[in-house]
């Protein structure tokens, strides 16, 4: 378990380019998500989600469950065998169990890509995202810290120095929702 104190805001194309374009990008992280939920919005209702990223020939499994001060994030690198029993038999993974409701059936929600770049700003990684969400795409700055204001301070002093407007974005998944109502 880790707590995660982030700020986000969600930038133009334009600005985005903009960026690639000024900064150094270290690396360039092609993520696949696959977020779920149940048909009566178990995660939603509960302010937390579910999601299995495929990495470096593997698969971690994040709950991350909202909470005043962060969210908090339980990750477990999981096999392709629990994975797939996720996917195809609608299984609740046997090491959420101390979590969550091990009788939930779940439902894969949904696909979503993000090409991650990575740029060092002083002491700080920020993350640049283009991500797709089925279709429609939009791009984000992400931040963490050790805690919210300071991420948040470190993040405006970036959108400064790049001269770049922002507007403060939710959480992937709470995008997926408002993209596709």
């Amino acid at each position: 378990m880790e707590f995660e104190f982030e700020y986000k805001g969600l930038i133009t194309k334009e600005a985005f380019l903009k960026i690639i374009e000024k900064c150094d990008v270290e690396k360039v992280i092609d993520q696949k998500n696959t977020y779920f939920e149940t048909t009566d919005g178990y995660f939603k209702l509960n302010n937390s989600a579910l999601r299995v990223r495929s990495k470096n020939n593997g698969f971690e499994l994040t709950l991350k469950v909202k909470k005043d001060l962060g969210n908090v994030e339980y990750n477990f690198e999981i096999d392709i065998t629990t994975y797939l029993d996720m996917v195809h038999e609608k299984k609740v993974p046997d090491i959420l169990f101390d979590y969550i409701d091990h009788d939930l059936v779940l439902e894969n929600l949904s696909q979503i890509n993000t090409m991650r770049h990575v740029i060092k700003y002083g002491d700080h990684i920020v993350e640049l995202d283009q991500t797709d969400f089925d279709g429609i795409v939009d791009y984000e700055i992400e931040i963490e810290s050790n805690s919210i204001d300071h991420a948040k301070e470190v993040f405006k002093s970036f959108a400064n120095d790049l001269g770049v407007t922002y507007t403060e974005s939710k959480p992937k998944i709470e995008r997926y929702h408002e993209y596709h109502k």
